[in-house]
C-alpha cells in the first residue's frame, strides 16, 4: 500500500497524541494535541498553523463537541475547555 504524506505538524516538539478535525466544510480546522503541551490549529488547505495553545501539561486527547462550538483538551492533572473560534 502506497501512503503519502498529507502534512507534517512541524511546529509539535514532541510525539503528536491526538488529533480532530471540524466538521464544518465551510471553516475546516484540523487540531493536534502533543507531549509538548501545545495544541495547535491547523488551516486545512494550506497546513499553516493557524494559533497554539500551551497548557501546563501534556495533552492525551482532543474532543470536539458536534456543533465544533467546544474543543476538550484531556491530559494529565487537568481538563481544559476551550471555543474552537
Amino acid at each position: 500500500m502506497n501512503k503519502s504524506l498529507i502534512a507534517t505538524l512541524a511546529q509539535h516538539t514532541d510525539e503528536v497524541t491526538s488529533i480532530v478535525l471540524t466538521s464544518d466544510t465551510n471553516k475546516s480546522i484540523l487540531f493536534s494535541a502533543s507531549l509538548d503541551m501545545k495544541i495547535i490549529a491547523w488551516h486545512t488547505k494550506l497546513y499553516d498553523a493557524l494559533f497554539e495553545i500551551t497548557l501546563l501539561h501534556p495533552v492525551a486527547t482532543l474532543r470536539l463537541t458536534k456543533d465544533n462550538e467546544i474543543l476538550l483538551a484531556i491530559g494529565d492533572s487537568e481538563i481544559k475547555q476551550m471555543s474552537t473560534l
